[in-house]
């Protein structure tokens, strides 16, 4: 069956054997250019317009689960237009896909309220929690505020997914309150993201204590940490001046075998600096394997605030070098 179609095959086989050989062929695609790859070849086998529409809409969903990129946004985009009546499933591939960092924009909220206004298919929590996601990237309070009395009419709210999305949209928003009064309804449905959500957010206002109690109620609820959680607890650390906690932390990360991404490695480089201990910012940049615009300048200000004027110069000088 998982051979090469060709167009007069496909005519002749029923729709279930068209639509398992499309979900085997979509899961073959490892990146964007095969999905266009396996695109072209289900146009050429002229599928009815059934099982065509059934292509798309998996090419869709694979598309939105790839690396979150403005082709794979665009990309997405176009293979939704072609879907004559699009499903929530549709709907919530095409807004997960647009919900990306590097796609900072509302139109996946714009997309939303677009759903809202056709009637059918009707949003479910998948729809809002992806919707919540992209409001938080942006970030748009208002448009997530709106979502938020959306859910609690059409009875969407108490869905943990619903709850993570609305936690991280408020905590990325620095709405401490209103973050900890959804955190503190989730007793039962807290998940790594809700922990690390809430302490990223009192960590982002400054509430230092209140994110470092919370990172140890997270351990003595047994919710194992990520690397997302201790860019927060680091960052908490390097507000509060707290190198011996600061420490300790790193050798927890250490021992727990948490990966130390470039964003931590970042968080790491700060809180040395800002807590004194240059040498060791230094050890943690050094063994960087790739460095961004911001590991670059936390080392470059963490060497000036030491007075070290002679090395953040020459380290500027080579982050020139390697841009150029």
């Amino acid at each position: 069956m998982h051979h090469q179609l060709k167009p007069p095959e496909a005519a002749t086989l029923p729709r279930h054997l068209l639509e398992a050989h499309v979900v085997w062929l979509v899961r073959q695609c490892r990146s964007l250019r095969a999905l266009r790859g396996a695109h072209a070849r289900l146009l050429r086998l002229r599928l009815p317009r059934l099982t065509h529409a059934f292509a798309l809409s998996k090419l869709l969903a694979s598309c939105a689960a790839s690396a979150p990129t403005a082709a794979a946004a665009s990309y997405a985009r176009s293979l939704f237009d072609q879907i004559p009546e699009p499903t929530a499933f549709c709907y919530n591939s095409l807004i997960r896909a647009l919900a990306t960092p590097s796609n900072p924009t509302a139109d996946a909220f714009l997309l939303y309220r677009r759903m809202l206004r056709a009637g059918s298919p009707s949003p479910n929590s998948f729809t809002v929690a992806f919707a919540l996601k992209a409001c938080a990237t942006v970030p748009a309070l208002g448009e997530g505020r709106q979502l938020h009395s959306q859910a609690f009419r059409q009875g969407l709210e108490p869905s943990p997914y619903v709850q993570t999305g609305l936690l991280n949209l408020y905590a990325r928003c620095e709405e401490v309150a209103l973050a900890k009064s959804v955190f503190d309804g989730m007793a039962e449905d807290r998940n790594l993201v809700a922990w690390s959500s809430m302490i990223g957010g009192y960590s982002r206002v400054g509430m230092v204590n209140e994110a470092l109690d919370l990172f140890r109620d997270m351990q003595a609820a047994g919710v194992n940490p990520d690397e997302v959680t201790m860019v927060s607890v680091i960052s908490a650390c390097a507000k509060a001046g707290a190198l011996d906690l600061g420490r300790s932390v790193h050798a927890f990360i250490d021992r727990k075998g948490i990966t130390v991404d470039l964003e931590l490695s970042t968080a790491l480089i700060d809180m040395y600096a800002k807590c004194g201990l240059i040498e060791r910012a230094r050890l943690v940049f050094d063994a960087m394997v790739e460095r961004d615009t911001k590991a670059w300048s936390a080392m470059i200000v963490g060497l000036a605030m030491h007075g070290l004027a002679e090395d953040a110069l020459a380290i500027f000088s080579r982050m020139l070098q390697l841009k150029d």
